[in-house]
């Protein structure tokens, strides 16, 4: 990426309080997570909702950064997202709410139709992410 493009998505991801890693890597880094976690989501989630709650805000991230990237850049990797949105989608199902909670989506102005990864639970989660889902008191109840 060009150099002032990069330096826009580090100094946003900085600003969001991204880890080191996460700001380092920038947008490439962010969608080769999100790859990963859809293919991990797709062959049965084996973490817990913490670790799902942290892919998906990756994801969100990938959604608030993509118009930074020069145009160049922009069409391979929203090709790559999208592959990956697809993957993932197919093998997801509605939530009750946003998984951040209510008040949190309100706040934030997240919907299940733009926001969707938020709103969504795989279908056949693995026995953590299943237990969680059901004896969770914290974000999914808000």
């Amino acid at each position: 990426m060009t150099p002032g493009k990069t330096d826009r998505i580090r100094a946003y991801l900085k600003k969001r309080g991204c880890p080191g890693h996460v700001v380092e890597g920038g947008l490439e880094r962010l969608v080769a997570q999100w790859e990963e976690a859809t293919a991990s989501v797709a062959g049965g989630y084996g973490l817990g909702l913490e670790d799902y709650l942290n892919d998906m805000d990756g994801r969100q991230l990938i959604a608030d950064v993509i118009d930074l990237a020069p145009a160049s850049v922009r069409k391979n990797l929203t090709s790559r997202v999208a592959k990956a949105d697809t993957r993932i989608k197919v093998v997801l199902k509605p939530a009750e709410a946003c998984l951040w909670g209510p008040a949190e989506a309100k706040t934030r102005g997240w919907t299940a139709r733009s926001n969707w990864w938020y709103f969504r639970i795989p279908e056949n989660p693995g026995p953590d992410l299943a237990e969680d889902l059901t004896t969770d008191p914290g974000p999914t109840k808000g």
